[in-house]
């Protein structure tokens, strides 16, 4: 059998009068799109949804010169994010995960390759669209983390972090930093660097407090114990919640939700440590990955020579401050799970920061490790 090869069933087309040619088992181009993607929200297997993203990545554009087609393909592409915003703001990994593979896809093949304009918020319509895209997600990462900074318990319920840190983390690793677009714009990319890069930072300092106690698994930060009041106000909003998700056909055995299964977070204080505790080292294990992608994705001043053309991204000092958030993860974590998922992270910025020609990098790298 011949391989499969996509470019052979030619760009998708997304109007609803279509005539589109069917192909082998009597399938449209559009049809096979459709089907990609919902493997990518649906499927539990790494290898299946890694296979669909890359098949979906080799599809044909849509063609600039049909107004219609572009602008059908712009409304499934719309439509197709609204799902995934909603996928990455679930208390469930799995859920959160397909959301941010949908909207790294979205922005690499619609708005970095095609040109279009998708709207993740309240991303600015004056700027390019990459950049309005990127924009809105941090936006929405700000208010998650403003809501983290009132009240732990009620963000792990109601404005999980996770799902909306990994597609940040993606998106920073797609942007095109050499191209002309980019380039044009760099001032504006380095400030949403650097606003991203702070947002983490901030993320980390509500949550470490817990994943730094001397039983991370038992601590519950002293401002929830002198409000056990609004706790338990939270707890009959969630339990509520609950039974409304259970009417609408969701699955509430996944143990993957934050919000312990099937009883919710119930009344005891044991549900409510595992509900902050697993909200705080996955915040930690995201931040750590999104720190990672935008100290070493961008180009650094360290770098780039003033006669290359190439305008730098990223500043030695953000840099510097990068590794040493993480090496004070590292140095002070007490829960494994969180311990683990910064220590690649760690790795990463260490091996930017030790090919770095800047002396105050590479130095401050076997400083630690002398530490």
């Amino acid at each position: 059998m011949a391989p499969f090869v996509v470019s052979a069933l030619g760009s998708p087309d997304f109007r609803s009068n279509s005539s589109s040619t069917r192909h082998g088992a009597g399938v449209t181009a559009e049809e096979i799109v459709t089907v990609l993607t919902q493997v990518l929200i649906d499927d539990p297997f790494d290898a299946n949804r890694a296979s669909a993203f890359a098949l979906l990545t080799s599809w044909p554009l849509v063609s600039a010169d049909d107004n219609d087609a572009a602008a059908a393909a712009r409304e499934w592409a719309s439509q197709l994010l609204r799902r995934a915003l909603h996928l990455v703001s679930s208390t469930r990994a799995g859920e959160s995960e397909s959301g941010a593979l949908i909207i790294r896809w979205l922005f690499r093949k619609f708005v970095v390759l095609q040109g279009m304009r998708l709207d993740t918020g309240d991303g600015s319509s004056d700027v390019p669209g990459d950049l309005g895209f990127a924009a809105g997600l941090l936006s929405r990462i700000v208010q998650c983390r403003q809501a983290a900074e009132r009240n732990l318990l009620d963000a792990a319920q109601h404005f999980p972090l996770h799902g909306l840190l990994t597609a940040a983390q993606y998106v920073v690793a797609e942007i095109d930093y050499q191209s002309s677009d980019v380039q044009t714009h760099a001032v504006q990319w380095q400030q949403w660097l650097q606003a991203l890069a702070q947002a983490a930072i901030d993320i980390c300092s509500v949550v470490l407090g817990v994943l730094t106690s001397a039983s991370p698994e038992g601590n519950i930060p002293a401002s929830f114990r002198e409000m056990e009041t609004k706790i338990d106000d939270i707890i009959r909003s969630a339990e509520e919640m609950n039974i409304g998700d259970s009417v609408d056909g969701a699955d509430d055995g996944d143990d993957e939700d934050l919000l312990g299964g099937e009883s919710g977070l119930g009344g005891s204080a044991g549900p409510r440590q595992q509900v902050i505790l697993s909200y705080c080292w996955r915040a930690v294990k995201e931040v750590s990955g999104v720190l990672a992608a935008v100290a070493t994705c961008p180009p650094g001043s360290d770098q780039v020579s003033l006669d290359s053309g190439v305008a730098p991204l990223l500043e030695p000092a953000l840099l510097r401050q990068i590794g040493e958030l993480l090496h004070t993860l590292l140095t002070s974590i007490r829960h494994r799970g969180a311990f683990s998922a910064v220590h690649p992270a760690f790795t990463d910025v260490c091996g930017r920061m030790f090919r770095s020609p800047a002396a105050e990098l590479n130095q401050r790298v076997s400083q630690w490790l002398e530490q």
